[in-house]
């Protein structure tokens, strides 16, 4: 008996949808460090928590403006 996926194909999201997720992706994670330096008082030298507030809020303007989510199709010919 042949092993079945556990993700039917057709919930997959294509590949140029995951390409639009990476700067919300980078965006969480920019965020999240701010948190965590602002919860624990810390400052990185220059790189302080508004830095990082700041560098979050850029690439959600990013995500919002479509940068990343291109479409890469095949050319017929």
């Amino acid at each position: 008996m042949p092993q079945r996926d556990l993700v039917p194909p057709d919930c997959v999201p294509p590949h140029h949808l995951l390409e639009a997720v990476i700067t919300a992706i980078i965006a969480a994670v920019l965020f999240g460090i701010a948190l965590l330096l602002h919860l624990a008082n810390l400052s990185l030298g220059p790189l302080d928590t508004e830095f990082f507030w700041l560098a979050g809020l850029v690439a959600v303007a990013l995500h919002l403006a479509g940068v990343g989510a291109h479409y890469r199709g095949r050319v017929r010919r």
